[in-house]
């Protein structure tokens, strides 16, 4: 089948075809096209389309929620839009004022429809805060390391520092104890024992020949 293509798309349903192909701005217009198509029926006392449409919009969706707002700028339905009154034939000489006044409602719904719509469409998705992040709690400075119960760790200087000094005191205790005759023979003996002791390991073993 051969076509030509035309300048502008006049008919609903090429409008629909191109919307449908091309999405964007031509899916747009034959929304707008079929929207003022059904506010015109209405005009011509034909409520059933809009009342079935806006009973579609129940949702959360952005796109339900900008029908629903495009739905609700129409008012009640039959009292706020309602017919247009005229007797006979629609298209007779004698209702060319109704047929004036249809059109004219029919943009005026139109726009009044296309502008909530789109401002509803417009919305900026709202991001979510982050809740912020619960303080670090404070460390904690760390407890000495202990052997047993209640031993605290020492490192070996400070323990050598600390023998060294309980090896003097006790020294100076038993030079006192002798002094003052207050130590018995048999630890006496013991005393003259160890000093002989010690300095037996402190001569040096001869060497053979």
């Amino acid at each position: 089948m051969t076509t030509t293509a035309k300048t502008a798309v006049v008919s609903i349903f090429a409008q629909f075809v191109q919307g449908d192909i091309k999405g964007g701005a031509h899916a747009h217009a034959f929304r707008i096209s079929t929207m003022r198509a059904a506010f015109e029926q209405m005009f011509k006392g034909n409520y059933s389309p809009i009342t079935e449409a806006a009973a579609l919009t129940e949702g959360k969706a952005k796109k339900t929620r900008a029908y629903a707002a495009g739905f609700a700028s129409l008012g009640v339905i039959g009292t706020d839009c309602k017919k247009v009154d005229y007797k006979g034939k629609l298209d007779s000489t004698d209702n060319k004022l109704a047929r004036d006044q249809i059109a004219s409602l029919t943009e005026v719904t139109t726009n009044a429809f296309f502008k909530a719509f789109d401002t509803v469409m417009a919305e900026k998705p709202v991001k979510k805060e982050s809740a912020p992040s619960a303080p670090s709690a404070p460390v904690a400075d760390a407890a000495p390391t202990t052997e047993g119960d209640d031993a605290p760790v020492v490192d070996a200087d400070t323990l050598r520092h600390n023998m060294a000094v309980e090896q003097d005191d006790a020294v100076c205790k038993i030079v006192a104890l002798l002094n003052l005759g207050m130590l018995t023979g048999q630890q006496s003996d013991l005393i003259t024992e160890a000093l002989a002791a010690h300095a037996k390991r402190a001569v040096p073993v001869a060497e053979t020949a």
